[in-house]
């Protein structure tokens, strides 16, 4: 669509977007920048806003006017402006279950998800259900319809980002913001602040004097560095137990996913093409989706009355919920899609990616743990053939493990 702004100035968009249930709440340093973004788009009769199937990267809100809301099965929804069902966003899972059409003249409001997403993840406001895409196996077909069924009906909500790290991801969307703007944001969590402090002065940053303020340690790790930082130190709060008798298995997801995250974190050095902390970052996330999968079967009695499905449950849905999450967060394709094949031996992308680094991370991280049950051969996964090329043996693996002990240790001290 085109989008126009139909005469309505800036003063008048953040009282209309109010109308709407996602943004009624929005305190006003929200509001006002996300209607500065929002697109007020004049529609026609016959104009067709979405089809089915369509992924299109944006959400809809109808303000004037009428809409034909038209399903698979052909059955049809009239929509008018102003009405109680008009307060929601038009046909919002993704891909689109419906095809929108103008029954007449009208105005919506386009905003886009990475904007949406980035203003609802500070403001805390309800996240737009989005249909997971990745396949879960068999057996668990029914409890992900649940899933799915419970994403759109805001029943489960899927974490967001963290605040102190959605601020400086947003801001180092800006190429002219330096250090010291940097510096002001993470020092507005001064636990995050030490942290970065300790960081600057261990012997990986460490060069002549020692960094004594939040600045002086974002100057010496650079900005880039910081911001994969600040989503480290910032998503440990995103593990978190939705029930008291969940906390031991939050606990061993969170070590884990440390674990692999110092694995990732020495290969990255031993291969050419990864940047380190990025590596560290695939690592930490890799299993973020065991959070809201937990958070479902939390509500399910059958579940939590069998411990060992309980843990098959949350294994299947995982990947698919871990992805979709990421790219919610709008992190980078690449660590959607390492959390998506963390645990599926045949992914093989055709080159030495993110995702095969992190599937190597897991099969070590495993090895070192014992458990072993139905992993394959190294020398038969693609992951390991484009991440350790050559003949993989045990020696190769021990000095692999051995490497990142100073790392894992390193990285226990920095995130608990």
């Amino acid at each position: 669509m085109q989008a126009q702004s139909q005469g309505l100035g800036i003063a008048g968009k953040p009282g209309r977007l109010r109308f709407f249930n996602r943004f009624r709440d929005l305190d006003a340093e929200w509001i006002i920048p996300l209607a500065s973004r929002a697109r007020f788009v004049p529609v026609y009769t016959g104009d067709r806003l979405v089809r089915i199937g369509d992924e299109d990267p944006h959400e809809l809100f109808l303000l004037e006017g009428a809409l034909d809301i038209v399903g698979r099965d052909g059955r049809r929804i009239r929509l008018d402006a102003g009405t109680e069902q008009a307060r929601e966003a038009i046909a919002p899972l993704l891909p689109r279950r419906y095809s929108v059409t103008a029954a007449s003249a009208g105005l919506v409001v386009e905003l886009d998800h990475a904007v949406l997403q980035a203003v609802v993840g500070v403001a805390g406001v309800p996240a737009a259900p989005v249909a997971l895409a990745v396949p879960v196996p068999a057996p668990w077909q029914a409890l992900y319809a649940d899933v799915l069924d419970a994403l759109a009906r805001e029943r489960l909500r899927l974490p967001t980002l963290p605040r102190v790290a959605l601020r400086i991801r947003l801001a180092l969307e800006d190429d002219t913001v330096g250090v010291a703007e940097i510096a002001r944001l993470v020092s507005a969590d001064p636990a995050m602040a030490a942290k970065f402090v300790r960081v600057a002065n261990s012997p990986l940053y460490r060069h002549g004097r020692v960094a004594q303020s939040c600045a002086e340690a974002i100057a010496r790790i650079g900005v880039q560095t910081a911001r994969e930082l600040a989503i480290c130190f910032a998503v440990r709060d995103v593990f978190k137990a939705p029930v008291a008798t969940m906390t031991a298995r939050v606990r061993e997801s969170w070590a884990r996913a440390v674990h692999v995250a110092a694995l990732c974190q020495v290969l990255a050095r031993q291969c050419k093409g990864f940047n380190a902390d990025h590596a560290m970052l695939a690592g930490l996330l890799h299993n973020i989706g065991t959070m809201p999968a937990l958070t479902f079967a939390a509500g399910r009695a059958e579940l939590i009355a069998e411990p060992a499905r309980l843990g098959e449950a949350v294994a299947a849905l995982t990947p698919a919920l871990g992805a979709t999450v990421l790219r919610n967060w709008d992190l980078g394709e690449d660590l959607a899609l390492a959390a998506e094949h963390a645990g599926d031996w045949t992914y093989d992308g055709g080159r030495a990616d993110y995702a095969a680094l992190v599937i190597v991370a897991v099969l070590h991280a495993r090895i070192e743990c014992g458990d072993v049950r139905y992993l394959p051969r190294l020398d038969t996964t693609p992951a390991v053939s484009h991440i350790q090329p050559g003949d993989p043996d045990p020696r190769s693996s021990l000095a692999l493990l051995e490497a990142a002990r100073a790392d894992l240790s390193a990285l226990r001290q920095l995130f608990g």
